[in-house]
């Protein structure tokens, strides 16, 4: 979804009469505000306003430049503090305010669908910015396209749905240590896995948004590389007991009995 400039002007026009309307993003607009204020005097400064001297200096050598005086040096380092200071404010005010959930969820028009899925999710708790972004850096490169994006009304990049596995770590990092096992008795040692090179949205993709949302990765999955070459595609390798027994729960139709009793028996291929 793309927002064109009159409708992105408007939204201006509104967030301005009525600021308390959305919080995170006024706070958004005054710190940009800020910064650009910042870059013309700068410029004014740099092309147009030249250091005045005092009366008294003198020369300090035949022919050369006088020097500035004490006051003029401490003024102009004192000024160059304060415009330092204030972009200083304006660029931890505009990280701050874009950092927040409300802002992904209720500024950004384009993440309307996500947001809604993620407020019935399981990680309802959690910062947006937790899982889709990897670094101030990353979050700077993000945040300043969304902006042109927002501006333009065209977008080239896909919406980042894509989140790394390092930042699922950061919270989930105790499933790296020992074995778990289902109440179907589905075995997953999920250390192996993520050594072997797999993500955990390989298995765990729809687990922060969309309809139907599942914890649970699916058997298919497992047969990307326990295809008997591989990884061994033994049933005793993921299953705890009866495999038989992991089929029949929930389901209104009986065990049957399998003329090869492999994954592909019961799991169709990936």
């Amino acid at each position: 979804m793309t927002v064109s400039l009159p409708t992105l002007l408007e939204s201006l026009r509104q967030l301005v009469a009525n600021p308390t309307s959305n919080i995170a993003a006024a706070s958004l607009a005054l710190a940009v505000a800020v910064v650009f204020v910042l870059i013309i005097a700068v410029i004014i400064m740099i092309f147009i306003v030249r250091p005045t001297r005092s009366r008294t200096e003198t020369p300090t050598e035949a022919g050369s430049e006088p020097q500035d005086s004490p006051l003029v040096s401490a003024l102009r380092r004192r000024r160059g503090l304060v415009i330092a200071l204030l972009g200083v404010v304006a660029i931890a005010a505009t990280y701050i305010s874009s950092s927040s959930n409300s802002y992904c969820s209720d500024t950004c028009h384009s993440m309307q669908d996500a947001a809604a899925t993620w407020r019935t999710g399981a990680h309802e708790e959690s910062r947006c910015v937790s899982c889709h972004e990897t670094s101030v850096v990353d979050a700077a490169m993000t945040r300043t396209r969304h902006l042109v994006a927002s501006i333009s009304g065209h977008d080239t990049l896909v919406v980042r749905a894509r989140v790394s596995s390092l930042r699922c770590l950061a919270c989930h990092k105790a499933i790296l240590n020992g074995t778990a096992t289902s109440d179907r008795g589905i075995i997953v040692e999920h250390g192996r896995i993520i050594t072997a090179g797999m993500e955990c949205l390989d298995c765990h993709a729809s687990v922060g948004h969309g309809s139907g949302a599942t914890s649970s990765g699916v058997m298919r999955q497992c047969m990307t590389c326990h295809d008997g070459e591989r990884a061994l595609n033994a049933c005793f390798v993921c299953h705890e007991g009866d495999p038989s027994m992991a089929a029949v729960s929930g389901r209104d139709f009986g065990t049957v009995t399998l003329p090869s009793p492999r994954c592909d028996g019961c799991h169709a291929a990936p």
